[in-house]
Formats: structure tokens, C-alpha cells, sequence
């Protein structure tokens, strides 16, 4: 068969519970079996379709081989390498795999065996070709033809001090050694001749041994290999020494166990033999067949086990009349922990990773002949299972799988909650916004932790941009028992950020990238924002908004322009931004006046910035020429009202001030006025006041118009004859 396609698994995985104890109503174990690949035959292909074709119609020609890091699956002409690495839930991640296609001439792979602790492997085929192949790098290491017969090949690989010795043995008794560099391998660069030391020869020839092998093991020690009539023999290859073991019984099937410490012999009649290497002693026999069954083993692989006298788990293929099963026993309580239907063809391995207890098993699909499935299975903790599904985000399958095994459902709950708001944060329209938000209160409300709900209100709600969403967070924290001080601050804090926002821009106000929110959120750890936010109100004519947000935040403000070193020219660039106001738009000047009047001034005066006396002074002379070119109408009433602002100020201060301690710093403000610079802008006001007033009165009692200069240049003339 010609593989044309490999594919890898459906993300789908089916999870096998079996043994659960009834009083507790829990499972203890329980076994995860995911579709690795899916390896895909070419049905429209000659070989696979000419049935004159010798292959046309054959089972595919299976082999498996793994090592810590990599699966190597071989399907006739073809091989694919998986790498993959255990994650945290105890499954491999499969990340990527290569192909390798040979042709007629090479022959079909008969054999593969990884070198140790590399991505090497070493690939014998039908046609006596051999070759060492990167998978990481995709490349051919090596190639040569070997000197035997390999139509039923058994590789093996031995690691010494600074090489490994490769071992190629057919089914006949003929041997042959290549000795491998191991610096050469682990660089994973091209293999010279010299890197390959081949001892040639046939060690043992076939007569040496009465029948033919169907497997061999290369042992610690010694090479074991078992004959067609059920037999065990040991042999030392270099010295052509062989003896066979005594069993009563017929021996199918011969495994390592513990890093080769063990010898494992499975016989026909359901016996498991364990055999100490070292010394070929008998450790124990023990029954892996189900008594109550006319069951047949024909295949097992253990699983390790630091602890094998112990507690270990064997997965057997078993053949009982019709049916093919695969199943997990667990001893020495001989319990099925996993039982599953399965084809007669299935191989099964154990992964090479010595802490993943990871098994693997090899199907070719009876349905759809021309198909073999690599599928894993893994026995997982319960809160590792738990924690891939969360991972994966199957919150629904997390919740029923955490109730039956009573674990924490907190868990589930407070993954789900940081999915959904990492989804309302990507979410582009408003409409997936409110759907993701309905499904975050409802989640809420099944988490316990409080302080974490207020921080996660808090996190939704600077970044949400919208206001009724923002409400009802705020809403939900307050009625949670939040009592984390740092969060309960920042909750505080974004309350009364969003009270302000509110007040200024109103309730259809706008939360997107482009608006003051973001600003306003800055400045929840960042005062230096809000004189930012207060200039570029003012400069918008955003008058009102900008007293508000001054009521709101007015020590972040006032201490902005009350600066020792910074603050008078601060000062300057504030009533350029109100002149800049006033020349765009006069219509703002009683705006200006009285938030200048009631307000500002008086602040700045209680925090010793007298220097703004003469800004002010500044800006009302220019607003009261002003208002008499463009508003003559209503001269000089306008500008009277701008020449009372002291006046009005002053009143204001001594109104509000009630206790001792404001009267005593009031009479400290108005001497330091006196004593300043801001003493001649004041009295130059005064001046104003008096001669508008003297202006109003001509105009009201005497129905005479006259210009403020008209009359100040009159008062001066009379001022001159007076002293003259």
C-alpha cells in the first residue's frame, strides 16, 4: 500500500472511564484516547488498485518504533516521524512530522530503531538496504547495503561509552554489528565511513539454532530470541554461545521492562514470566487472563512503574472467538481499568518517555481497508484531564467531567470568566459585546471569590468601552463582598471616574479609543492627567465641562499650577487657552468670568500664586475692550461686569469664610495681595470699575453715549487742569 496522505487527528477526544468506586461515586482511573494520524492509502493508485499486482490487496506491512521524543510509524514504502512533547496535562502535543518514501528498488521498511537520545533512525528494508535518517532535519545520514537477508529483520541498538553498536538479525539467525559514532549522530550531520565501523560476519549461523526466530531482544547482557516453536534461546552473538530456557509452557510474545532490568515472557497459555537480567533469575509468574473468559492473549506492553512488584498496568490484546479487544489490567488487583473493541491487526507500543505512560496503538480500518489510524492512550489524573479541557475551553464537558470526580468547579468557573473577557475584548461589534457580556454576568455569578470578581469588574470596565456595560460591573462589584483594599480602591476610584465622565459628556457619552475615557482611566494611577483633560476642555469651549471636571478633580489641578518652579508659566499658557477662547467665541465670556471669579482665582490665591493676578488683570482689560467694540449694545454694562470681578471675588471669599482659621488666612491672602505684584493690577481694576460705572451713570441718567477711551482721556485732561 502507498500512503498518499497522513493526516493528524480531529481535536475531538473520547475520554473512557472504567473503574469508579460506588460508595464514593468517583473514578479512580480513567484513560484518554485521542486519533494521532490517519494515514491514507492511494485507492487510485496502480499498486493499490491492480489486482494483478502482487501487494494489490495485502495488509499493509506495519512497524512502530519510539523514543523520548519522536513516533516513527512505517506503512510498506512508507514512514512518518511525529515529533511530539508531553505538556502539563499529560498528552502529547504532535507538532510536526516528516515523510519518507522509498522506491521498488529499496524495498518495503522491514524494520526501524531509533538511536538513543537522538532524532536518528535507522531503517532496514526488504531489499537489503539500510539507512540512518534525521527526522529533525529531514535528511539521510547514511545508507549501505547489508550482507543478509532482511525480509523479516529485528534491529536493535545498544549504547556504550562513546558509541552505539547497531545490531541487524533476520528471522534465519544471521547476524551482523555496525558500530556508530555517537558525537557524529548527536551533531546530526552527514555520517562519513569512517563514523560506521562494520564488524562483518555471520557470528551465529542459522544451523546454530533448530528453528527459525519471531522475535528477538537485545537484553543487557545477552541477546534473546524467540523461536517459531515457541521457544527462548539466549544468545552472545560474539562468541557463538547459546543455550535455550526451560519453560513448561510456549512463549509468544518477549518485552524489556524497567530500562532493561527485567525480562517479560508472555506465554500461550496467559503467564506472564519476569526474569532479573542480570542473573536470569525468576522473579514471579504471573496470570494476566481473565479466568472467567475463553480468552486469548495475544500481545502486552507494560507500562512503567519505579514500584514493579508493585502496583503495574498491562495492555493486552486479546482474541476471544470473533471479537478483538484492547484492554488495561491493572495488577496485582486484576482489575480492567479500560476494555475496548478493536481489529485483528492492531500492534500496540508503549512510549519511550519513561514519565508520560503513554500507550499507542496501530489499527488498520476494516471499513476502509486502505486506512491505519496511529491512536494514543493515555491514563491521566483526574485534575489533568480537567485542566486540558479548560485549556481547551470545553467549559461545558469541564463542568460534567468535575462533578463526577468532585473536583474544584471554581476552577472551570474562573477559566471561563478570563475566556469570556479576553473575548469581549476582541469582540468588534456592540452587538458581540452584549451577548459576550450577558454570558460574563451570568458567569459571575456562579464564581465565590469576591475580591476576584471586583478585580475583574474592574478589568472589564476600563477596557469594555461602554457606558451602561460599565454601570452594571460597578453594579455587581458593589454588591459583592470585595475586601481587598487595593482593589476595593480601584473600584472607588473608577466609580467616581465614571460619575465625572457622566456629569461632563453626559449618558449617551461616548467610551471608544478616540474619547476622554481613556483618559480619565489614566488617571486613576496618573494625576498629571487631569490638567491635560481640564486645558483641552477649556480650548474646546467646553466651559461648563471643564468647571465640573474642576469641582471633580481640583487638587490634581490646582497643584499642577500652584508648582514652585513650573508654575507661573503654566499659569501664562491657562489664560492664553481662555483669550484663545474668548477671541474664537465671545459669546463664552460670562462663562470664563465666572469660572475665573468663583473658582480659579480664588484657589490660586490660597495656594500663594499671586503671579495669576496679572493674567487676570490682562485678560478682563483686553474681554472689556472687547465687549465694547463687538457688544456696544450692551456697554458699558458687560464690561462693568468684568471690572467688578475683584469685587466679586472678594465678597465670594468673605462670604464662605466662617471659621477662625479662614478669617485668619483670609487677612494673610489680602495683605500678601497688597504687598505683591498683583497690588497694581487690582488697583488698575478698581480704576476700570469706577469709570465705567461713572459711564453707565451718564448713559442711564443723562442719555449720554461715550467710549471707555473718550472717557478716560476726559478724567485724565480734568485730572491735569485740576493739578495744573
Amino acid at each position: 500500500m502507498r500512503i498518499q496522505s497522513v493526516e493528524f487527528g480531529p481535536e475531538r477526544e473520547e475520554t473512557k472511564t472504567v473503574l469508579i468506586d460506588k460508595e464514593a461515586l468517583t473514578a479512580h482511573v480513567f484513560f484518554e484516547v485521542k486519533e494521532v494520524a490517519a494515514f491514507h492509502g492511494d485507492v487510485e493508485g496502480d499498486e493499490n488498485a491492480d489486482p494483478s499486482n502482487p501487494s494489490a490487496g495485502c495488509r499493509p506491512l506495519l512497524h512502530s518504533a519510539t523514543n523520548a521524543n519522536w513516533i516513527a510509524v512505517s506503512c510498506d514504502f512508507d514512514a512518518s516521524f511525529f515529533y511530539y512533547s508531553p505538556s502539563g496535562s499529560s498528552s502529547s502535543c504532535y507538532s510536526q512530522y516528516m515523510r519518507l518514501t522509498l522506491n521498488e528498488a529499496d524495498g518495503k521498511i522491514a524494520s526501524m530503531c531509533w538511536l538513543p537520545g537522538t532524532s536518528a533512525i535507522v531503517v532496514v528494508t526488504t531489499e537489503k538496504k539500510m539507512m540512518i535518517v534525521d527526522a529533525a532535519t529531514k535528511a539521510v545520514l547514511y545508507k549501505t547495503i547489508t550482507a543478509i537477508q532482511t525480509d523479516a529483520p529485528f534491529l536493535s541498538v545498544k549504547e556504550l561509552l562513546d558509541s552505539l553498536e547497531l545490531w541487524l538479525v533476520n528471522d534465519a539467525g544471521e547476524w551482523m554489528k555496525w558500530t556508530v559514532n555517537i558525537e557524529a549522530v548527536n551533531k546530526s550531520v552527514e555520517l562519513k565511513e569512517q563514523d560506521m565501523v562494520q564488524a562483518a560476519g555471520n557470528f551465529i549461523e542459522a544451523s546454530t539454532c533448530p528453528t527459525r526466530f519471531v522475535d528477538v531482544l537485545n537484553g543487557l547482557f545477552f541477546f534473546f530470541g524467540l523461536s517459531s516453536d515457541g521457544r527462548i534461546w539466549v544468545i552472545e552473538p560474539e562468541t557463538r554461545i547459546s543455550y535455550q530456557m526451560e519453560f513448561k509452557d510456549r512463549c509468544i510474545r518477549l518485552h524489556e521492562y524497567c530500562n532493561g532490568r527485567y525480562l517479560l515472557c508472555l506465554t500461550e497459555s496467559g503467564n506472564m514470566y519476569v526474569f532479573e537480567q542480570a542473573t536470569m533469575t525468576p522473579i514471579f509468574i504471573r496470570s494476566i487472563t481473565k479466568p472467567e473468559k475463553a480468552e486469548k492473549i495475544v500481545d502486552f506492553v507494560c507500562t512503567e512503574n519505579p514500584n514493579f512488584l508493585g502496583e503495574f498496568s498491562t495492555l493486552v490484546l486479546t482474541s476471544e472467538a470473533d471479537a478483538h479487544r484492547l484492554e488495561v489490567r491493572s495488577f496485582p488487583s486484576e482489575q480492567t481499568t479500560y476494555s475496548a473493541r478493536t481489529t485483528r491487526a492492531t500492534q500496540i507500543f508503549v512510549s519511550a518517555d519513561q514519565t508520560s505512560n503513554m500507550l499507542f496503538m496501530l489499527e488498520i480500518d476494516e471499513e476502509y481497508g486502505q486506512t491505519v489510524n496511529l491512536r494514543e492512550l493515555t491514563e491521566m489524573q483526574p485534575e489533568k484531564r480537567l485542566e486540558k479541557l479548560i485549556s481547551k475551553r470545553r467549559f461545558d464537558e469541564a463542568e460534567a467531567f468535575a462533578k463526577q470526580f468532585g473536583l474544584d468547579l471554581q476552577k472551570i468557573y474562573t477559566r471561563r470568566i478570563y475566556c469570556l473577557v479576553e473575548d469581549i475584548e476582541l469582540a468588534d461589534t456592540a452587538q458581540e459585546k452584549t451577548i459576550i457580556m450577558a454570558k460574563l454576568v451570568s458567569a459571575f455569578q456562579q464564581l465565590s471569590d469576591d475580591n476576584l470578581i471586583g478585580d475583574l469588574c474592574f478589568s472589564v470596565a476600563v477596557t469594555i468601552g461602554n457606558g451602561d456595560m460599565i454601570a452594571q460591573l460597578l453594579e455587581i462589584s458593589k454588591k459583592r463582598n470585595v475586601t481587598d483594599s487595593e482593589t476595593t480602591d480601584r473600584l472607588s476610584s473608577l466609580g467616581y471616574m465614571f460619575t465625572s465622565y457622566r456629569m461632563i459628556f453626559g449618558p449617551a457619552a461616548s467610551y471608544d479609543d478616540v474619547s476622554y475615557w481613556k483618559l480619565f482611566i489614566e488617571g486613576i494611577s496618573s494625576k498629571d492627567v487631569w490638567p491635560k483633560i481640564f486645558e483641552s476642555l477649556i480650548s474646546k469651549e467646553m466651559i461648563h465641562e471643564s468647571r465640573v471636571l474642576w469641582h471633580r478633580h481640583q487638587k490634581a489641578i490646582i497643584s499642577f499650577y500652584a508648582d514652585a518652579e513650573k508654575g507661573f508659566e503654566r499659569i501664562s499658557d491657562l489664560f492664553i487657552i481662555f483669550q484663545q477662547v474668548l477671541l474664537l467665541n465671545l459669546s463664552r465670556w460670562q462663562q470664563v468670568v465666572d469660572f475665573l471669579v468663583e473658582d480659579l482665582m480664588i484657589a490660586l490665591i490660597q495656594n500663594d500664586s499671586f503671579e495669576a493676578f496679572e493674567e487676570f488683570s490682562h485678560l478682563m482689560k483686553n474681554l472689556m475692550s472687547d465687549l465694547e467694540v463687538n457688544e456696544g449694545n450692551n456697554f458699558p454694562d458687560n464690561s462693568l461686569h468684568v471690572a467688578l470681578s475683584f469685587e466679586r471675588m472678594l465678597r465670594n471669599v468673605t462670604q464662605t469664610t466662617i471659621s477662625p482659621s479662614r478669617q485668619a488666612a483670609l487677612g494673610f491672602y489680602a495683605a500678601s495681595l497688597k504687598k505683591s505684584e498683583a497690588k497694581a493690577a487690582i488697583e488698575e481694576m478698581a480704576t476700570c470699575a469706577i469709570n465705567l460705572t461713572a459711564i453707565k451713570r451718564l448713559k442711564e441718567v443723562y442719555n449720554y453715549e461715550i467710549g471707555y477711551k473718550e472717557f478716560a482721556v476726559g478724567v485724565k485732561r480734568t485730572r491735569q487742569r485740576m493739578n495744573g
